[in-house]
């Protein structure tokens, strides 16, 4: 069974040889189309949902990219911290301390950095089902669950809310 990445290669290449347009052309229009259509199935089974935004005529939000800068640094911090307290093996209590608080502090910024940015996704129209993949999660439920209350508190303020 082919992966979905490699039918829309194979599509693009088709269409390429067609159209003779270029292969990124090509796979830019297989994925709009097939944007349009999960757009149109939404609303023919009720959802209601307005067709999907094209994403790619957009810029990336300046508050989104400090977003990234600034918890990637504390994410790398804490996993250097953790990574440096293998410099004293000799009490074994002391190192699994230090070294879970660290790197349970940099899953925080994480998960609060991965929650902010879905819920910025989710405020400007990007669908349920599109954020489940984008964050590889089996259901909405798992969804839900990167949504808590300091994430909105956290986006509120990214926003000026």
């Amino acid at each position: 069974m082919k992966s979905h990445n490699q039918a829309r290669a194979n599509e693009a290449r088709r269409r390429q040889s067609q159209t003779g347009e270029s292969y990124a052309a090509a796979l830019q229009a297989i994925r709009l189309e097939r944007l349009s259509r999960l757009g149109d199935i939404s609303e023919a089974n009720g959802a209601g949902r307005p067709a999907p935004v094209d994403r790619h005529e957009r810029a990336v939000p300046e508050e989104l990219t400090e977003l990234v800068r600034y918890h990637s640094h504390r994410i790398a911090k804490y996993l250097y911290f953790a990574v440096d307290e293998g410099r004293y093996p000799e009490d074994l209590a002391e190192w699994q301390r230090n070294t879970l608080y660290k790197l349970t502090d940099g899953l925080e910024h994480l998960h609060l950095l991965i929650g902010t940015i879905a819920a910025y996704l989710r405020e400007t129209g990007v669908t349920d089902d599109f954020l489940r993949r984008y964050l590889q999660v089996e259901n909405g439920r798992q969804v839900e669950a990167y949504f808590t209350p300091g994430v909105q508190e956290h986006l509120a303020g990214l926003t000026g809310r």
